[in-house]
């Protein structure tokens, strides 16, 4: 989140949380520029009304904005339907149960792996390359060679 943030993008943090989570959060003087939870926007995903919420806090139009999640049902078909772009993030047990969905290719413009997992790669290949984000679309996305460049220095917002 840092690198983004020296980059100029805006980075936030949204989930399904209590305020006193947000509260918590917040305290952490994590590097985001914006932190939301379901009750202080007064809904829950999968509703519209916590995307629009969402929305209406960044500091740029949904179409700029690169939501995070590891869930197709609950992040990336409803952040879609937003107007957002999205990235499909295999982490936990979630990650791992919707990776292969058929519904997955046409919902995640990106697919990511936590940095965890990338740094075992890259002891494994031995290789200290930079993590790279894979490219899902298939239409209008500003990728060049497969990875994504189209952090838009806008946005990019990661569940909780």
């Amino acid at each position: 989140m840092a690198a983004l943030r020296d980059m100029g993008v805006s980075v936030g943090v949204a989930g399904n949380q209590t305020s006193r989570a947000g509260e918590i959060l917040r305290q952490l003087d994590l590097p985001a520029d914006l932190i939301v939870t379901s009750e202080d926007c007064r809904a829950s995903k999968p509703d519209q009304s916590f995307f629009r919420a969402l929305i209406s806090a960044a500091p740029c139009e949904a179409g700029r904005i690169v939501y995070v999640g590891d869930r197709l049902d609950n992040d990336l078909q409803p952040a879609n339907a937003a107007g957002m772009r999205t990235a499909f993030i295999r982490r936990g047990p979630w990650g791992y149960i919707w990776e292969h969905h058929p519904d997955m290719a046409a919902a995640a413009d990106w697919r990511m792996t936590v940095a965890s997992e990338r740094r075992a790669a890259s002891r494994t290949e031995g290789t200290r390359s930079a993590p790279r984000l894979t490219c899902a679309a298939t239409t209008s996305c500003n990728c060049a060679e497969g990875t994504a460049q189209y952090m838009c220095r806008c946005a990019v917002v990661t569940e909780m």
